[in-house]
């Protein structure tokens, strides 16, 4: 009897760390699924997708093979995100080759239409040389101005060509400073909000540390985020990312920073934003980004209460950005225990 309870005990805590497990595994997806490279939007909206798609298939009561089919799900959706992206920055890496080689041709047909002229002026001077020892006036008079007429239809054909190859080179130039702009736009933006991305937050966060302050950061977290991943899936989970996201961007100062630290935080920068400022800032923007959201699922109007707590701190002189959003992260999650801004 006692070894039956223990098998039964044995049993249940198998279960458990299973159970367990499988919540890690799900929790990893959906981290994949937030951090992936954003290559470009609509590839990282697919790999989330897949992913969502493999979480819903890990079942309290999966066996064996519903995991090593899921394992081969998971392979496959990110071998094709690696393919896929791959070929999306060797289509962009090829287009700016094209653009400098087009650039380069330009350049070079500028250099022989150059030489071209400057060939053929010097054949002008050699005709004027031999006008010059002409002993009649009469016969300078005429030949003079033959090779005028000549030099003026000369000069306009130098002209139009000149502008032909500036104005190619000036489109190619346009062409090129767009597909940068495109590029360094991807690189700085968070994918499914369209804010500005950890690693740009980062960088700008560095650029004030090192110039010294003063500045504030205000470290927002949704409040049970989870349960409305668990109660109506991630496409209301990612609605409410994008709603709260828009909510914070729309209410900020044109100099401040907005940008999506991971997950369900965010961070807002504020340059030249003292302490007290800062906070009266938090409990704004906690006001006005709080709330009920509607979101459109499934072909269906859903009402979804969002609460959010903040961090504050100022910028002190000498600490680093980790030292910084330590603070910061540490209010916030005092603020989860004992809310003083709301």
């Amino acid at each position: 009897m006692l070894s039956l309870k223990k098998f039964m005990t044995e049993i249940e805590e198998y279960e458990e760390r299973f159970r367990a497990a499988c919540d890690v595994y799900a929790l990893a997806l959906r981290l994949i699924g937030e951090h992936a490279p954003p290559v470009q939007p609509d590839l990282v909206a697919l790999l989330r997708e897949r992913l969502t798609a493999v979480g819903r298939a890990l079942k309290p009561a999966a066996g064996p093979q519903e995991l090593a089919a899921s394992a081969r799900q998971l392979e496959s959706a990110l071998k094709d995100f690696s393919d896929a992206s791959s070929q999306v920055l060797r289509q962009r890496d090829q287009a700016i080759r094209t653009i400098i080689k087009t650039l380069a041709e330009a350049t070079q047909s500028l250099v022989l239409q150059s030489a071209a002229h400057t060939e053929q002026l010097g054949v002008f001077t050699q005709k004027l040389e031999a006008i010059s020892r002409i002993p009649s006036l009469t016969e300078i008079r005429q030949r003079l101005g033959e090779e005028v007429e000549q030099l003026r239809t000369f000069v306009s054909t130098v002209r139009r060509d000149h502008d032909r190859s500036l104005e190619q080179m000036r489109r190619e130039l346009e062409l090129f400073r767009e597909r940068l702009e495109r590029a360094e736009a991807l690189a700085v933006i968070d994918s499914l909000t369209g804010i500005t991305n950890r690693a740009e937050g980062e960088r700008r966060l560095a650029a004030l540390v090192a110039r010294g302050g003063p500045f504030s950061v205000l470290f927002f977290d949704l409040n049970h985020f989870k349960r409305v991943n668990d109660r109506w899936g991630h496409t209301a989970g990612d609605l409410v990312l994008k709603t709260f996201a828009r909510r914070l961007a729309q209410n900020v100062r044109p100099e401040d920073t907005v940008c999506r630290w991971g997950g369900d935080e965010f961070v807002v920068i504020l340059p030249g934003c003292r302490l007290p400022a800062a906070f009266e800032r938090a409990k704004r923007l906690i006001s006005v980004c709080s709330g009920s959201f509607t979101l459109a699922v499934s072909n269906q109007d859903l009402l979804v209460n969002i609460s959010t707590a903040v961090g504050v701190a100022e910028f002190c002189p000498g600490e680093s950005v980790e030292d910084l959003l330590s603070r910061a992260d540490k209010f916030l999650y005092r603020e989860k225990e004992r809310p003083t801004l709301v």
